[in-house]
C-alpha cells in the first residue's frame, strides 16, 4: 500500500549511515547526517501516519532552508575534493560510474563544464521524474499533479544545472591552472 514510504526510509537509512561513516573517517560536517536522518524519520513518520509525517518532512525542509549557506558550501568543497583527488587519465570502472564524482569530472573535461552539468541536471531530474511518476501510479495517500511533477521537475533542472555549472567551471579552472604550472 503505502511502501514507497517505507522504501523511502530505507534509502535515507542506508545514506545516513554513509554519510555518518563518511563524516567520521574525513571529520567532515555533519549537516549531510542530520539532513538524511531526518528526512528517515520524515518517511518512517508517512509510513504509520500521514499527517505527522508531513509535519516532520516540513521540519526536516525548514532546517535545510536555515543551514542552507552551510550546506552549500560543504557541499561545494565536497565536490571540489573529489573531483581533485581522481585521475582522470585511466579508463572509468563500473564502481565509478555508479558511486563517485569521476564520471561527472570526466565528462567536464571532455565536453565543457555546459554540457556536463546539462547531463548531470538532466539524469537527476529524470531520476526524480522517475520517482514522482511511481508515486502518482501507485496506491499512496499522495498521489501528485502530473503538472506540479513537470514543474518541480523543470524547476529542479534549472536550479542544479546552475548550480553543477558553477561547480565544472571552478574544476576547469583548478585544473587549467595547475597545467599551466606544470608546463
Amino acid at each position: 500500500m503505502n511502501i514507497i514510504f517505507l522504501l523511502a526510509a530505507v534509502f535515507f537509512l542506508i545514506i545516513g549511515s554513509y554519510n555518518l561513516y563518511r563524516t567520521r573517517r574525513d571529520h567532515e560536517s555533519y549537516l549531510p547526517v542530520i539532513v538524511s536522518f531526518l528526512i528517515l524519520m520524515s518517511f518512517t513518520a508517512m509510513y504509520f501516519s500521514p499527517l505527522l509525517g508531513i509535519l516532520c518532512l516540513m521540519v526536516s525542509f525548514l532546517f535545510a532552508i536555515s543551514k542552507r549557506k552551510n550546506i552549500l558550501l560543504f557541499q561545494e568543497q565536497r565536490m571540489m575534493a573529489s573531483f581533485n583527488k581522481n585521475d582522470y587519465s585511466k579508463e572509468l570502472k563500473i564502481k565509478e560510474i555508479l558511486v563517485g564524482n569521476k564520471l561527472w569530472g570526466k565528462l567536464a573535461l571532455e565536453y565543457g563544464a555546459k554540457k556536463a552539468a546539462l547531463i548531470y541536471s538532466l539524469w537527476l531530474s529524470g531520476s526524480i521524474f522517475f520517482i514522482l511518476y511511481l508515486m502518482r501510479t501507485m496506491d499512496t495517500f499522495i498521489k501528485p499533479d502530473m503538472g506540479f511533477i513537470v514543474f518541480f521537475c523543470g524547476t529542479y533542472l534549472m536550479m542544479s544545472y546552475y548550480q553543477m555549472h558553477g561547480y565544472f567551471r571552478k574544476f576547469l579552472a583548478m585544473k587549467e591552472s595547475i597545467s599551466e604550472k606544470t608546463s
